[in-house]
């Protein structure tokens, strides 16, 4: 079976700063793949590229919570853990969040499915999101 998700954006280190304009499909997300392996600190703001009647989330999740995250979005049931400080729900023009992580892996996902509490339920439209986020050391 097929990602529903596009593939996960790396990233490489500490003191790191991404900035990219995305394109999200109806029922899925982007993720961006984060794996630092002592505490640091998470930033990130986005940008609502379309009109504020499209609506989308971020999620920041552990690696279990984006695995449920992905068995939601194929279409099992389920309610996908998240980490609350790093996640904005029914975002219609801009935010940003910072949260301070114990080391890991995690997943910031942009996403456009009916799992948060953003989108037009049923087949939703693709949405033009700019993200920018940037991890330091704590």
């Amino acid at each position: 079976m097929e990602s529903p998700t596009p593939e996960p954006t790396e990233t490489v280190g500490y003191s790191q700063t991404n900035n990219e304009t995305i394109s999200i499909e109806g029922g899925t997300g982007f993720a961006i793949r984060i794996q630092i392996p002592e505490s640091f600190i998470l930033q990130w703001t986005v940008e609502n590229e379309s009109s504020t009647d499209l609506d989308f989330d971020v999620f920041l999740f552990t690696e279990s919570g984006y695995r449920e995250y992905l068995e939601v979005v194929r279409g099992e049931s389920g309610d996908p853990t998240y980490i609350v400080g790093g996640t904005v729900q029914g975002i219609e023009t801009s935010a940003r969040a910072t949260v301070t992580m114990k080391g890991g892996r995690y997943r910031l996902v942009v996403d456009n499915s009916d799992i948060g509490d953003a989108g037009d339920s049923g087949a939703e439209r693709t949405r033009k999101v700019s993200i920018k986020y940037s991890m330091r050391k704590a």
